[in-house]
């Protein structure tokens, strides 16, 4: 609240009276019950915008002002919805303005991400077997590709969490003509599931295993070799990720099925993956993943939270081998 008095010390009083008898004073007299009125509205109402300590009806107000309907949502993912859409207004879709929103958004779950820039030279592709018609590269001849960025997540397959607002949120504020790819990469190990079969064979010859080509012998270790990676829906049971039992013969609900990759590092050790593009098993809650040689057998079987999969995320699946 602005006094009489500090209006009346502004006025040099060379030139005029300060006097509370004034003609000036009983102006402002007037005019300060009118504006400290006003102010007290005003501060009354201030914290009516901030989404972050309103719920109910004043949000869905907010939501209409920013046009971001609730759609079903409960006051704590709408108010995320509602970050973003304010976000999205001060955004100028460079990759700052990203991690800015993204930071927000992530705030307190711990999950590190990192967006990249993907650019690629007009360098001729040649049909030199080096590289696999997977739908990744056009035949253009060039490795030329749309401006392209990459949002990536790393972390355990049991504690990395999907975050769809996140994803949504991208795909919004990217630039225009720009392509998003956001890339979850789920990392898992054989000693974190069960193992089967040919894959937990005697590493002697012992007239328990055939000779199949199925596993290699490699001093004391037996390495699998699997040729498909299946994913399932059927890994939980009460919520939580179903242990893997002796007795499995494969998935509790298998729903697809990939040609495993193996890849090996500079240290020697194994890894199986797989990517699942953004077209591929939509609209599931992926919670199981098996490994199987070619002749359909399970090598290897683990479970673990739910991945939902839509239209707008890469999931890499990665499992190094691992001995006891």
């Amino acid at each position: 609240m602005t006094h009489l008095n500090e209006v009346l010390e502004k006025y040099p009083s060379s030139i005029f009276t300060r006097d509370s008898d004034s003609t000036i004073a009983k102006k402002w007299e007037v005019e300060l019950k009118l504006l400290n009125e006003v102010r007290s509205v005003l501060e009354s109402i201030s914290g009516i915008t901030d989404y972050r300590v309103q719920n109910g009806t004043v949000l869905d107000l907010i939501g209409k002002n920013l046009k971001q309907p609730r759609n079903g949502m409960d006051d704590f993912r709408y108010k995320i919805f509602l970050s973003i859409a304010r976000q999205k207004r001060k955004s100028k879709g460079d990759i700052f303005s990203m991690n800015e929103i993204g930071s927000q958004i992530l705030a307190g779950i711990g999950t590190l991400y990192e967006i990249k820039e993907l650019c690629y030279g007009g360098v001729p592709m040649l049909l030199d077997a080096t590289y696999t018609l997977n739908g990744e590269y056009p035949l253009s001849g060039s490795t030329k590709r749309p401006a392209t960025i990459e949002v990536i997540f790393t972390g355990s397959i049991d504690e990395l969490p999907v975050v769809p607002e996140f994803n949504q949120a991208i795909a919004q504020i990217r630039p225009g003509g720009v392509k998003a790819i956001i890339r979850y990469r789920f990392e898992m190990s054989t000693l974190g599931g069960r193992l089967y079969g040919e894959s937990i064979r005697t590493p002697y010859l012992d007239g328990s295993w055939s000779l199949n080509g199925f596993t290699l012998l490699s001093g004391e270790k037996v390495k699998i070799r699997p040729y498909e990676i299946a994913f399932g829906i059927g890994g939980l049971e009460g919520g939580i990720p179903r242990a893997p039992k002796i007795g499995d013969t494969g998935l509790q609900n298998e729903i697809y099925r990939k040609l495993v990759e193996i890849r090996s590092d500079s240290n020697g050790n194994r890894y199986f993956q797989t990517t699942v593009k953004q077209g591929e098993m939509m609209g599931y809650g992926i919670n199981e993943i098996g490994l199987f040689d070619e002749d359909g057998e399970l090598l290897y079987l683990k479970t673990f939270p739910s991945k939902d999969k839509d239209h707008l995320i890469v999931y890499d699946f990665v499992i190094k081998e691992e001995f006891q």
